[in-house]
């Protein structure tokens, strides 16, 4: 009985220690220098690819950790783009999802909100601010029956002037 229980906690222990599976996919980094390194990268979720890209090269297939401090930014092959930036004076990794005149951003924060930034050539990062969230409505202002109350999804319009003012100079978009 005694062989019992020292094997199962030793089974249990093995198990709490083993690490979540890796995804590793092609992809490159743009180390400070303007060097490129070419290998694979940890394929994870938006929060920790803001966060940190943990990358393999090719010659020596150890993971690096590496932080928008150290690196100027990272790209799966054929895919996603991310780009150090520094936000409320901290450096995160940035997703890119438009990259011309005007570049447009995507960074899920600890919060798991949902931000975009954009950013026109030559000039500094824009907050694009959007709120997406349910309300309550008092329908009587007299009487506090529930009954008669609503809540109701609001969504901010701010975006939308936000971008007419930046895009004034393109009025087809």
């Amino acid at each position: 009985m005694k062989t019992i229980r020292i094997f199962a906690i030793l089974l249990i222990a093995a198990f709490s220690t083993i690490n979540a599976q890796s995804d590793f996919r092609p992809g490159k980094v743009w180390k400070a220098s303007g060097d490129t390194l070419y290998g694979s990268i940890d394929y994870r979720g938006d929060m920790s690819l803001a966060q940190e890209c943990r990358f393999k090269s090719r010659e020596s297939k150890q993971v690096q950790t590496l932080s928008p401090l150290k690196i100027k930014g990272y790209r799966f092959e054929d895919d996603r783009l991310f780009i150090a930036e520094e936000l409320d004076d901290k450096w995160v990794f940035l997703e890119c999802l438009i990259n011309g005149a005007m570049e447009v951003y995507y960074y899920r924060d600890e919060t798991k909100t949902n931000q975009y930034y954009f950013r026109k050539a030559g000039d500094t990062l824009v907050h694009l601010s959007f709120i997406e969230e349910i309300r309550y409505f008092k329908t009587n202002k007299i009487n506090d029956d529930p009954e008669e109350n609503a809540d109701y999804l609001f969504r901010s319009k701010k975006h939308i002037g936000l971008l007419k003012y930046h895009l004034q100079d393109a009025p087809e978009l």
